[in-house]
C-alpha cells in the first residue's frame, strides 16, 4: 500500500485550522483547564466590551430638542467639541479643536451617515492655537450620525461622534 508521501499525484488533505486549534488548545488560558468554548466566549465578550466602551468614548447623543453636543476624544494635549443641530431642513455642524501648537495644520474629515461629507485642512490660529469648522449638511430621513476626525502634528488625533435623533 502506498503512503501519501510516496504518491506522485495526490497530496494529503490540508487542514490549516487544525494547527491553529492545537495552538489555542495549548495556550496558557485554555491549557489551564478552561474549555475551548469558554475561552472563545470570554474573548468574544471582551471584544464586545471594547466596542461598547469605544462607542461610549465616542460620546454618543445627548439630545436636546434637535441638538447634540459632545466632547471628542483626543490623543496628546488636544481637546475637541462637536455640536450638531437640525435647523431649516439641514444639519448645522460646528467642530472646535484646541491644541498647544499655534499654526499647526490639521487634516479634517466629516463623515455623515457613513459617507465622507467634507475633508480638508485647517490651521490652528496663532493666537489661540485653535480652529473651528462650520459646515451645513443635508438632514436625511431618520436618525443622523456625524463623525468628525482630525489628524494633527506628531500623530495627534481627535474624533467626535454625535447622533441626532429624528424629530
Amino acid at each position: 500500500m502506498l503512503q501519501w508521501d510516496q504518491c506522485p499525484v495526490a497530496a494529503p488533505p490540508v487542514r490549516p485550522h487544525t494547527e491553529a486549534m492545537q495552538r489555542i488548545a495549548s495556550s496558557p488560558v485554555v491549557g489551564a483547564g478552561l474549555p475551548l468554548r469558554i475561552a472563545v466566549a470570554v474573548g468574544l465578550a471582551a471584544i464586545a466590551i471594547l466596542i461598547v466602551v469605544d462607542s461610549a468614548g465616542a460620546q454618543t447623543l445627548k439630545d436636546r430638542g434637535g441638538e447634540a453636543r459632545v466632547a471628542g476624544t483626543c490623543t496628546g494635549e488636544a481637546t475637541s467639541k462637536l455640536r450638531i443641530r437640525a435647523r431649516d431642513g439641514a444639519i448645522e455642524l460646528q467642530f472646535e479643536l484646541e491644541h498647544s501648537r499655534a499654526g499647526a495644520a490639521w487634516r479634517v474629515a466629516v463623515v455623515h451617515e457613513r459617507r465622507v461629507a467634507w475633508r480638508g485642512v485647517r490651521r490652528a490660529t496663532a493666537t489661540g492655537a485653535a480652529f473651528e469648522l462650520d459646515r451645513r449638511l443635508p438632514d436625511l430621513a431618520g436618525t443622523d450620525a456625524v463623525t468628525v476626525t482630525a489628524w494633527g502634528p506628531s500623530g495627534a488625533t481627535c474624533r467626535a461622534t454625535a447622533v441626532l435623533q429624528a424629530s
